[in-house]
């Protein structure tokens, strides 16, 4: 998993990013889960993973994440929270 936070200024056309920083990069152990939304007639899917990894500290919620699945594509998202206590991280896809 990769993590990034980016930095920028806000102005009278909204936000314009400046840089990225690379705040997390390294291996851990990832759970998918998926649930489908039927809305009338179009599915929509949300995915959210719990990743685990060995030090949350710089994390923020708000921050950019992909994550590499062995033998599987890359997915993008968003973190929502962090948790010091396990050291997880839920990333919305």
């Amino acid at each position: 998993m990769t993590v990034t936070r980016s930095q920028g200024t806000r102005g009278p056309q909204g936000y314009t990013e400046d840089s990225s920083n690379q705040i997390f990069s390294g291996r851990c152990d990832a759970q998918l889960s998926g649930k489908s939304l039927e809305r009338k007639r179009d599915l929509h899917e949300e995915t959210d993973a719990v990743v685990f990894i060995g030090e949350t500290s710089d994390i923020q919620p708000g921050d950019s994440a992909d994550i590499a699945i062995d033998d599987g594509p890359t997915r993008s998202g968003t973190v929502v929270s962090v948790s010091r206590i396990d050291h997880s991280v839920l990333v919305s896809l």
